[in-house]
Order: structure tokens, then sequence, then C-alpha cells
């Protein structure tokens, strides 16, 4: 199995690996990082939360991390949830997120990835720096807004965002409130995007139309999500 750069692929035992940076997996499996499943409780009720099981762990350091299982949405999760065929796409996450940090984008950072099984069978797990204080857009714009106002000064930050991932050619095929996440600083907010798995990096830029249908995607999880139209932009 041919991990990414920068990487190490360490066998746990009873088929599970951990693929981390060599400096960090010391530490990942002191906190019993391998064994996922004895960390994870179910994803908390409410919109946006994502899917599956996931835990806050604190690594010996005081560094927090975000531990989730990846499940399939749509369609296919009704005959395979938790099942992957390959940890491709996986791996292409923590290359696409790095590049995108360099570029100076604000991104979740997925730190390791924990797979148990053998393909075609994977049960993949992702270990990510825990972002504190951001919940995700679906929350916010359900639960945390204040008034009016605020919502469009979010969809505003939101959008925003989106053109600067669009401008470093970033095709992220499953943009919705979930995945971005957003902390409020006085009238200003921080946002992050977050869940790269199925995210591509496209040379030049995206195009008008790749733009459009990502931003009508965001409008769409919107409508779903709030049950109106998403604030009108200035």
């Amino acid at each position: 199995m041919r991990v990414p750069p920068e990487f190490v692929l360490h066998v746990a035992g009873n088929g599970r690996r951990v693929v981390a940076p060599p400096d960090l997996l010391p530490t990942l499996l002191e906190a019993g990082i391998d064994r996922p499943e004895k960390l994870l409780r179910e994803r908390p009720a409410g919109p946006g939360t994502g899917r599956g099981p996931r835990a806050v762990v604190e690594l010996p350091g005081g560094e927090r991390v975000l531990v989730k299982q990846y499940l399939r949405g749509g369609a296919l999760a009704r005959v395979n949830r938790e099942r992957y065929a390959g940890a491709g796409r996986f791996f292409r996450e923590l290359a696409v997120g790095a590049r995108l940090r360099e570029l100076g984008l604000p991104v979740g950072e997925v730190r390791a990835v924990v797979l148990e099984g053998r393909p075609p069978l994977l049960r993949v797990f992702g270990v990510a720096r825990f972002v504190p204080e951001a919940p995700d857009l679906a929350r916010w714009f359900t639960e945390l807004v204040a008034d009016r106002d605020e919502a469009s000064r979010l969809w505003r930050a939101a959008l925003a965002l989106v053109d600067r991932f669009h401008d470093a050619g970033l095709l992220h095929p499953d943009l919705n409130l979930g995945n971005l996440l957003a902390r409020r600083e006085g009238r200003r907010f921080d946002l992050w995007l977050v869940d790269l798995d199925r995210a591509r990096l496209l040379p030049g830029g995206l195009g008008e139309g790749l733009r459009a249908a990502g931003k009508e995607r965001l409008a769409r999880s919107y409508r779903k999500i709030v049950g109106e139209e998403p604030p009108t932009p200035d």
C-alpha cells in the first residue's frame, strides 16, 4: 500500500493500519487512535453534524483531535454504508489538504487515517485537528445566528471563501453547509472547509460553469436544511 509522501504506514494488528506523519505516530498510538471503535460515540442529534460516530480526543501533550468514521451517503448507503474498496480517496485528502494549506487556504487538517480490514471491505477513520468553537454552517443557520443581518454576513463570508477555493482550482463535489465550519470573531466570521476526500485540484482555477454549480450545490443545501432561500448577497 503506497502512502502519501511524509506519511508512514504502521501495522497495528487485527487488520488495523495507521497512516500518519512519523513524528505524530507515537502520540496517536499512546492515545489509542489505532483502536478508533473504542473511542467513538454516536453523532449528536441535529442538522449538519455529519455522518457516523465521532469523538474529540485529547492527545498526550494537550492537542485535541477529532476522530470520525467515514460513512457513505445517498442511495449507495442503503446497501453499503461503511465499506470502501480502497484507501486512495482518503490518501488524496491528505495531499489536497496539504497543498491548500501551502496556498494559505483555511481547510480542516486531516492528520492521520486509520484503516480496518482489507480491500474491498475497508472501514476508514479520519483523525483531524480539532477546531474549537467552530460549529458547521448547518448549526449556525438553524440555531446560532442572532438575526437576519448576521445570517447575511455569514452567507457572504461563506461565498467569499468558496470563491477563494475556486480560484485555487478546488473542485469539491460535496459542497454543503455541513462541510464549512465557522467561528464568530466580533462581527467577523472565520471559516474553514472540511471533508476533502472527494475533492480534486484542477490547474488554472475553475471555470464559470463549475463555480456556479458549486455555489448552487451550497445554496441547495441551505434550502434543504434551513427551509428557505439563502440570504441575497449584496
